[in-house]
């Protein structure tokens, strides 16, 4: 009777454990799609940055014009590559990647194009010195 019993018990722990190494599974192969997906940005240049572009992800490079950072920790900068020049917006949880950027530095910037007040800007998640 208690070899019965141990077999119930080695069954429902082994079914226990079955299913969470799927789940473990599953949850890392969604991690490492959605981290590919990411990386699949190509560099934009900034004269073909249009209003229809709205809502996309881009890398765009340039040379920091200004930068300034308000009290609420939010990074504003002008990016520019000669001819054009973009605003880029770091809110308080990125602003750490510009952080060491200042006028004058070559900076690409990994963000989504937003329209603001009428203007093209970049809400940047990622900076590249």
């Amino acid at each position: 009777m208690s070899a019965q019993i141990f077999k119930v018990n080695f069954m429902n722990n082994t079914n226990k454990y079955l299913i969470a190494c799927v789940m473990l599974a599953l949850i890392g192969i969604i991690s490492i799609a959605a981290i590919g997906f990411e990386e699949d940005i190509t560099p934009t240049e900034m004269p073909r940055i249009t209003n229809r572009m709205a809502g996309e992800n881009v890398i765009v490079c340039g040379i920091v014009k200004s930068k300034s950072i308000s009290p609420s920790g939010t990074a504003f900068m002008s990016l520019a590559d000669g001819s054009t020049s973009i605003r880029a917006v770091f809110f308080k949880n990125e602003v750490r990647e510009v952080q060491n950027s200042s006028r004058g530095t070559n900076l690409c910037i990994k963000g989504n194009i937003q329209i603001y007040n009428g203007t093209l800007e970049i809400v940047g998640r990622r900076a590249i010195n």
